[in-house]
C-alpha cells in the first residue's frame, strides 16, 4: 500500500514537473480542440469515389470505379438485368455482352473548412495570432521558433519525456 502511494506521488510530481517545464519553453501552450475531416470537392461533371474523382459516366451508364458500364435494362429493355460482365434474360434465356468505357481519374480537391488549417491528414482550428500549431496545440511562436529551428523536440515532448530538454 505505502509503495503504491509512493508510485502515485513521484507521477503527480513528474506531471506537474512536465508542464511547467513545457510553459518555461514555450510560453502558453493551448488545446486546439478536436480535427475535422478535409472536406473533398470534385470540379463540375465529376463525381468522387473515394479520393478519386471522375468524370460522370454517359446516360444509360453507371460508374464503378474508372469504368463506365452500360446499365442493361436501359440498352436491352426491362428483361435484362446486370450480370458482372453481361446482360441476361432469364426467360427465354439470352446473354449479351455489356458495354463499357473507361473514364480518367483526377485526384480530389481536398481542403479545409473555414477557421481551420491542414495539418497532416486532418484540419484543426488556426491558432490565434502569435502561436503555431502542430496537431492539437497551438504555442507561443517567440519561444517556439528559437528551438524547432534546431529540431530539438516537439513543444508537447514535456508531456512525455520530462527528464529534460534534449540538445
Amino acid at each position: 500500500m505505502f509503495l503504491i502511494l509512493v508510485v502515485i506521488i513521484i507521477t503527480i510530481f513528474i506531471v506537474c514537473f512536465s508542464f511547467g517545464k513545457l510553459r518555461e519553453n514555450f510560453g502558453k501552450v493551448y488545446h486546439r480542440g478536436n480535427p475535422k475531416m478535409m472536406i473533398q470537392t470534385c470540379p463540375d461533371g465529376f463525381e468522387s469515389r473515394g479520393a478519386v474523382c471522375y468524370k460522370k459516366c454517359q446516360p444509360g451508364y453507371t460508374g464503378i470505379d474508372d469504368i463506365c458500364w452500360a446499365d442493361c435494362d436501359k440498352l436491352y429493355g426491362d428483361a435484362y438485368r446486370n450480370n458482372g460482365i453481361q446482360c441476361r434474360k432469364f426467360w427465354p434465356m439470352d446473354t449479351k455482352n455489356r458495354p463499357l468505357y473507361y473514364r480518367t481519374p483526377r485526384f480530389v480537391n481536398v481542403r479545409c473548412p473555414p477557421g481551420y488549417s491542414k495539418n497532416g491528414s486532418m484540419c484543426y482550428k488556426t491558432c490565434a495570432p502569435g502561436y503555431k500549431g502542430d496537431k492539437m496545440f497551438c504555442w507561443n511562436t517567440k519561444k517556439w521558433d528559437k528551438d524547432y529551428d534546431r529540431h530539438i523536440i516537439h513543444p508537447y515532448q514535456w508531456l512525455y519525456h520530462p527528464s529534460g530538454f534534449l540538445e
